[in-house]
């Protein structure tokens, strides 16, 4: 019985709010016995009925939120600004309900709502729904009418004047129809949060399909995306006055969305590992075109040799740097990425000096380091032995060594060609040098788990 004094009431202003609309179709018909006075009065009276669902909602909504909804829906329809506003975070609920409950509370005054729209400006693109991207956004164009009519009917409206500045300034570039921006061009609707600051990186390029760099695009593209897990608000406002000074100035410069990851979770934390991420992705990017010019300029007869030595040496590079080195905690795979990237361009410059000639690896050495590297591959083995539970295993040990001995046979291929002068012994023995380094260093950590029970 605890809530039905409350339905009775709730009950009886429908019944109430319901004849005094069917009161006001009647006497409009009739409009020469309505006196002014009337009218006015029965309008206080819906406002005031109005006011009183929106807060008998506001006291159901968590135990019975459909009955809540119910009379937000009905304060709505009469015009009750706060009752736009609930609906407008009312769960489920659309991008298209979100963006016109907050429309219409903004445009009775409702503070929040005008805050409200004025961050769902900002909000990230995986807001957007089934790909019409113009459906539930707002344009800068739009918003800024808006707001610049609400401070004049509504002079005690407050207005962030950082985002309202930067919102005006994506009003400069004009509106962006991004349905017919997409057939337009024949992209494909993508729902990741980072879709539209994609097609702003590529629109900043020299290549590409905008034949750019086209500042003014990557302006607009900036404005309207963004935002999304790996982006504050801030760092969207920033990018939005960067890009947009750079556009007024027709400076052109390359976008890059990393560059406005907030970094407030360390680096290598979760906004951290996304950012080194898209880094890396452009980095492998750099590096394969820059291997590929480097092939056009050495021997045919050696070209093939050299990416087969360079695939085979990624290969057991990357089950080193997975199974031996110590890459553990949140940012292990960053860690892991890191030493990755770092030896394999070592490497490479490495590779490069040997086939110029600037290496000569006869009589360097005078140990027998196959020997020796035998000797260090049999004592990592036996600390192994019978242990579980480590992040070192004898198996995965065993795999990584079988994939360097692939990798030295490849570079050994390629030396009988390009350096005939190097014989097998002396590669042998100069490739072995560097792994029988890494297998001590193996051993080193094995004995500190061993001894401390951590990894560090």
């Amino acid at each position: 019985m605890k809530y039905f004094g409350k339905i009775v009431f709730i009950l009886s202003i429908f019944f109430v709010v319901s004849c005094s609309t069917k009161n006001v179709s009647h006497e409009t018909k009739n409009a020469d016995r309505v006196r002014v006075s009337d009218l006015l009065e029965l309008s206080d009276l819906l406002k005031y009925r109005a006011n009183a669902m929106a807060i008998e909602a506001d006291e159901l909504r968590n135990e019975f939120p459909e009955l809540a909804r119910l009379l937000y829906e009905r304060a709505a329809e009469l015009g009750n600004a706060k009752a736009h506003y609930a609906l407008s975070n009312l769960s489920p609920v659309s991008g298209k309900e979100i963006l016109f409950h907050l429309q219409e509370a903004a445009l009775m005054g409702y503070q929040e709502a005008i805050t409200g729209l004025i961050d769902y400006f900002f909000l990230p693109s995986d807001r957007f729904e089934g790909g019409f991207y113009d459906d539930v956004t707002l344009d800068a164009v739009d918003l800024t009418s808006l707001i610049e009519k609400l401070l004049v009917e509504y002079p005690e409206t407050t207005v962030d004047e950082r985002k309202y500045s930067v919102i005006k300034k994506a009003a400069e570039a004009g509106s962006l129809d991004l349905n017919k921006f997409f057939k337009k061009y024949g992209i494909q609707y993508d729902d990741d949060p980072y879709f539209l600051w994609e097609l702003a990186e590529e629109a900043s390029r020299q290549n590409g399909r905008f034949r750019g760099p086209n500042m003014h695009l990557t302006f607009q593209l900036i404005s309207r995306g963004g935002n999304g897990y790996y982006h504050l608000e801030l760092e969207k406002i920033q990018a939005i006055e960067d890009y947009y000074y750079l556009w007024k100035n027709n400076i052109p410069k390359e976008f890059y969305m990393e560059e406005y990851s907030p970094f407030n979770d360390g680096p290598f934390g979760a906004g951290g590992r996304w950012a080194y991420g898209k880094k890396r992705e452009r980095e492998i990017v750099q590096r394969a075109e820059e291997f590929n010019a480097y092939l056009a300029t050495i021997p045919s007869s050696i070209r093939e040799l050299l990416k087969e030595e360079e695939k085979a040496f990624y290969a057991y590079l990357e089950g080193k740097v997975h199974t031996e080195e110590v890459h553990d905690g949140s940012g292990a795979e960053t860690w892991a990425l890191g030493s990755l990237d770092s030896q394999q361009r070592e490497h490479l410059e490495t590779m490069k000096k040997l086939l110029n000639k600037e290496i000569d690896l006869v009589g360097d050495f005078v140990l027998d380091n196959e020997s020796e590297l035998q000797r260090v591959y049999a004592s990592v083995i036996e600390k192994l032995r019978n242990r579980s539970g480590l992040y070192f295993t004898i198996e995965n040990i065993e795999n990584t060594a079988k994939l360097w001995f692939t990798y030295r046979e490849k570079l050994i291929e390629l030396l009988l060609v390009a350096r005939p002068d190097i014989t097998i012994r002396d590669t042998r023995i100069w490739v072995s040098k560097k792994r029988i380094e890494d297998l001590r260093e193996l051993l080193g950590s094995i004995d500190y788990v061993l001894r401390y029970g951590r990894y560090w």
